[in-house]
């Protein structure tokens, strides 16, 4: 029966005892599961069929191999049965001689007579289509747009920071404490180069990779952006009168709790729950799709990153609140809180439609791209582009020529207006210091 409906199908089905070894009662592919072997060694095989020293002995699913199919049932076999026969659930699995995925699922019976009891377990296997939308590799359309993206992310931060090196001797750019704002720049670039991760196959390595890289910068570059700001009001906004100070060394080291805790929570999911490639078997009517993604057993580091992430944003909120009435020089509550907002409305945008839109992997992982990019550039051209245009503006020459003549009066004219004015004033001066005099003849 089997032969007969399956010979010109890419389908294999196969019949085999429930009890270890598994004995292979039937299958698609012609095969008897019968060998024949020595009486004294079963795990000789006969030299001589012909011969009274041989036996036949029936073959277990494991070892089953007379034909070229024959290796998709062993290897189908074998995953099933290191994943334990899972009835509900479809098993992918490869062959030996056959460059084809196949997935595979089992099914329990049992046949019941007066005399015995058969428990058999029907495993059918079946070609899948293997979808690759889930990396993104050479070829790839999205390949060349995340790393222009990437790309374009660090160039713009390489240059905003050597803006401030530039000119870091100018009043704006002292004030703005520029070497831990060149930190935050740098680290924003970083985040950018993290996004190369998420080039290349669903391995096991990339996979943690991509995990440690992008959440590690994303608090380092909060953190270095939090303690710069609480050092400029810490020295500017305090309301003491003794003198403040607080070195950089100092501040730098503030910023460790923050890189510390994202080690550990980053280490302890490294061994209890990491990013691992998981094969993926869905099914849609008669189609089957193997897919190979990244994935955790459990929400949990999910839960954790948007616990810890989204609170450090919220912090973020405080810092801007609290500096708020800062002189004008040092006051970048704006540039925070606009960074803040733009990172909190962007982020739930792209969890949202990751998570309810796009299907894959691939498509998700561009979407994140974009998404560092502009929160990234944004923050960075928040705090450099205005500190640069004040530059700017104080290298300007003065346009008092230019404002008196939009006033209606030409400079010459306001000169010979100043010399009159000067000339009308002089007896008043003059009569002022008699009196003056007379007064202090009068009064010695």
């Amino acid at each position: 029966f089997l032969r007969t409906n399956y010979k010109k199908s890419s389908t294999v089905v196969a019949i085999f005892e429930q009890e270890a070894p598994h004995y292979i009662v039937a299958t698609s592919t012609g095969s008897t599961g019968v060998k024949l072997v020595l009486k004294n060694d079963e795990e000789v095989p006969c030299p001589d069929p012909s011969s009274s020293d041989c036996k036949a002995a029936r073959v277990p699913a494991a070892e089953l191999a007379e034909n070229e199919m024959d290796t998709v049932i062993r290897n189908a076999f074998l995953r099933q049965q290191a994943e334990q026969f899972p009835q509900a659930r479809l098993i992918s699995s490869r062959s030996d001689n056959v460059d084809t995925l196949f997935a595979s699922q089992v099914k329990s019976f049992s046949i019941f007579d007066q005399s015995s009891k058969l428990e058999w377990q029907i495993m059918i296997t079946t070609p899948v289509e293997w979808e690759d939308a889930d990396t993104i590799v050479v070829g790839d359309i999205l390949f060349g747009v995340l790393i222009a993206t990437a790309s374009l992310g660090v160039v713009v931060c390489a240059v905003l920071v050597g803006l401030l090196i530039k000119n870091r001797a100018e009043r704006p750019v002292i004030t703005s404490d520029w070497r831990f704002l060149g930190a935050f720049v740098v680290s924003c670039s970083l985040l950018n180069l993290s996004c190369f991760a998420f080039l290349g196959p669903n391995t096991d390595e990339l996979c943690l990779l991509r995990m440690w890289l992008v959440h590690f910068f994303f608090v380092l570059a909060l953190s270095l952006l939090f303690v710069k700001t609480y050092r400029m009001y810490t020295l500017v906004g305090s309301n003491t009168f003794r003198r403040v100070t607080m070195s950089h060394a100092r501040t730098a080291r503030l910023a460790i709790p923050f890189v510390l805790l994202q080690t550990l929570i980053l280490l302890i999911f490294t061994f209890v729950d990491p990013s691992k490639s998981t094969e993926l078997i869905e099914s849609s009517g008669s189609d089957i799709t193997h897919r190979l993604i990244c994935s955790h057993k459990t929400p949990a580091f999910f839960i954790v990153m948007i616990v810890y992430e989204g609170g450090l944003i919220l912090v973020g909120c405080v810092l801007a609140f609290k500096t708020r009435n800062l002189e004008s020089e040092f006051n970048e509550s704006k540039e925070i809180i606009l960074s803040m907002y733009d990172t909190a409305v962007i982020s739930t945008i792209l969890l949202v439609v990751a998570n309810a839109a796009v299907v894959y992997q691939g498509q998700k992982r561009l979407l994140f791209s974009l998404g560092i990019f502009w929160t990234s550039c944004f923050a960075s051209c928040m705090f450099v582009l205005p500190r640069m245009m004040k530059v700017q503006k104080q290298r300007s020459p003065p346009s008092t020529g230019r404002y008196a003549m939009t006033a209606g009066i030409s400079e010459a004219a306001q000169r010979e207006h100043d010399a009159s004015a000067s000339s009308r004033m002089a007896p008043v001066r003059e009569s002022s210091t008699e009196n003056g005099e007379n007064e202090q003849t009068e009064n010695p």
